[in-house]
């Protein structure tokens, strides 16, 4: 009997309602009742579903929220994530309300998002776009495990994202690299030399603390980034690192230590007022009048990094060694960034190809010389009887 009848603890009677599953092979507990009509419906319904196909118990009503507020909380609740991070989150989510902040998250659709990747698409970078259409992304992932939505609304044909243009780094010159040094204010050329002969991010060099610096053993310990005026955690394990200091830097670290404005943080660059270095006025104050009284027509900061393992690859140093120098998680990553700029790689290519084909060029007085090919020994005796 799919129906139970029991006596609670307080005498009265309650109906249990079990169904019988032919798929499972089990009995599936429903619900229970004070009345048996109730009861009755309820094993009608539930065998009704079954015969259907569905599920024996009706599913809960879907909560209805709009994307904001699911948005919302969503980010509320990354509390292992950094700060800096969850701003960026909220940036984008900014960015997607005029389209499809209001709307409730099961309502919107594959449409929807093409008009918004439309809409940003006229008054953002293409990389700024696809970070947003990527946050965007996680936020429907989190609808799906609320049980809000059953699938992503921007399935279905690949999105019509803008695609972004790689930007070729080409490496300064020596003279180029002196320039730029010489150029900057007396009180910050230390920094740019620092940057350039260690590889560090700017937030990082930012970051520094005394501490961090180890100039008897000819070191710099990266253990930190600053973001916002705010000491942060760096991303991942592989940042933290140890980097060595060559001694044209140390000597200059010496003279800026000893004549630093002392700040709360003992931050090693800090304002004239022992502030925080602030990214966008040290970029409109600081670097933009260096680069262009250096003759450069774009550099970023960060391109000082990208210098550095440039320089590291030319010099004959290893793939393993500039990773771990740059702080990069793994190889790859430097080999997709930097890999291009191996030194001799293009000229061995094609030397192999030439050896391959039975063509190699001899160099005579400056003149090339075309050795022809011989593909096999009975042609090599055939071509010196004919010639005798």
């Amino acid at each position: 009997m799919s129906i139970k009848k029991r006596i609670d603890q307080k005498g009265r009677e309650r109906f249990q309602v079990y169904v019988w599953d032919s798929v499972a092979k089990r009995s599936l507990y429903i619900n229970t009742f004070d009345r048996l009509q109730d009861a009755e419906e309820a094993e009608f319904d539930a065998k009704k579903r079954l015969r259907a196909g569905e599920t024996a118990r009706p599913k809960p009503a879907r909560e209805q929220v709009s994307f904001d507020v699911l948005s919302q909380r969503w980010i509320k609740g990354l509390s292992s994530v950094r700060p800096s991070t969850r701003e960026d989150y909220r940036k984008a989510i900014r960015r997607l309300k005029p389209y499809i902040g209001k709307e409730f998250v099961a309502d919107v659709t594959r449409k929807d998002i093409d008009k918004a990747i439309s809409g940003l698409s006229l008054s953002y970078s293409a990389s700024t776009v696809r970070k947003t259409i990527t946050i965007a992304k996680m936020v429907f992932r989190v609808a799906i495990d609320w049980d809000m939505i059953d699938r992503l609304p921007t399935g279905g044909t690949r999105l019509a994202l803008p695609k972004v243009r790689k930007r070729i780094f080409r490496p300064l010159t020596r003279e180029e690299v002196a320039n730029l040094i010489a150029s900057a204010p007396a009180e910050w050329r230390v920094f740019y030399l620092l940057l350039v002969t260690t590889g560090l991010r700017r937030a990082e060099g930012w970051g520094l603390v005394v501490s961090d610096l180890d100039l008897d053993a000819g070191f710099v310990h990266v253990r930190r980034q600053l973001v916002k005026g705010r000491l942060e955690d760096l991303k991942t394990d592989n940042a933290q690192r140890k980097i060595p200091i060559p001694a044209p830097t140390i000597k200059a670290l010496r003279e800026h230590l000893a004549h630093r404005v002392e700040n709360p943080l003992d931050l090693v660059f800090a304002t004239p007022e022992g502030k925080p270095i602030d990214a966008s006025n040290f970029y409109s104050r600081i670097h933009q009048p260096t680069r262009v009284k250096a003759g450069l027509p774009t550099l970023r900061l960060h391109d000082l990094r990208h210098q550095f393992c440039s320089q590291m690859l030319a010099s004959g140093r290893s793939v393993k060694y500039v990773q771990t120098v740059a702080g990069h998680a793994d190889a790859s990553t430097t080999l997709n960034i930097y890999g291009w700029l191996l030194p001799g790689e293009e000229e061995a290519a094609v030397a192999d190809l030439e050896k391959w084909l039975g063509m190699e060029n001899r160099a005579v007085y400056g003149r090339q010389e075309r050795v022809p090919w011989v593909p096999n020994r009975r042609r090599a005796r055939r071509c010196q009887t004919l010639a005798a």
